[in-house]
């Protein structure tokens, strides 16, 4: 792509899951107080994500309940590849170390609101 436009691809992933031990109660989707119930499983999670390098932005309650996003900064495109897989295999030790667990399975039941991954991508 780079010799033929002089262009190069940009991207970032953003990733949704779920956490869960079975005793959370429902929060306002979106909240600080959804968030702040999981303390300190989002501080872990950059630290982590930080210490592996992965360059982490946020890690924010989503709309589901016991649902989260957690994004990177933009790499290239490999890079923000193997960013991915490490999000994920780190967002699951981090849970299992608080004694929850972390799915990133589209649908964890039926009624629950569905997990995605969203790729952005620039070309620069």
């Amino acid at each position: 792509l780079k010799a033929a436009t002089g262009l190069s691809v940009i991207a970032a992933f953003e990733h949704e899951f779920h956490i869960a031990d079975g005793s959370f109660a429902p929060a306002h989707s979106m909240s600080f107080a959804a968030l702040r119930r999981t303390d300190p499983f989002a501080p872990n999670l950059m630290a982590a994500l930080e210490e592996a390098g992965v360059g982490p932005e946020v890690v924010i309650a989503e709309f589901g309940n016991e649902q989260f996003e957690v994004t990177h900064e933009p790499a290239d495109a490999l890079t923000a590849a193997d960013r991915a897989v490490a999000i994920r295999e780190i967002t699951r030790e981090v849970a299992r170390n608080a004694g929850w667990r972390a799915s990133f399975a589209p649908k964890i039941a039926p009624n629950a609101v569905g997990n995605g991954v969203h790729i952005h991508f620039s070309f620069v």
